[in-house]
């Protein structure tokens, strides 16, 4: 079964540089609907600077793999280890999405 990431979860995408906690780094926003395809969707928002303030993905895709090299790799890895999720909490850089934390 497919998991369904939940809003306020943090995720790397497949280019993610170790060493770098905030490269490629996601806050999952929540979920939305695709009226014309039917499809639910990701939304989720960067924090690590770029040009764009959401993204959103296919669900299937955001949890899905992509061959690199030869091998299948998860587009996006969920963040779980303990001391990685303090240093983002404590990072500053969720401030504006604290509202969507609280729910």
């Amino acid at each position: 079964m497919l998991k369904i990431p939940k809003v306020g979860e943090f995720y790397w995408h497949m280019k993610h540089e170790e060493g770098d906690l905030f490269s490629y780094l996601y806050i999952i926003i929540g979920l939305s609907l695709d009226t014309e395809e039917d499809n639910l969707e990701v939304i989720y928002a960067p924090l690590y600077d770029t040009d764009y303030e959401l993204f959103n993905r296919d669900l299937n895709i955001f949890m899905g793999t992509k061959t690199i090299d030869g091998k299948e790799v998860p587009r996006f890895t969920q963040v779980v280890d303990t001391k990685k999720l303090e240093q983002i909490y404590d990072s500053g850089r969720i401030a504006k999405w604290k509202s969507i934390l609280s729910r």
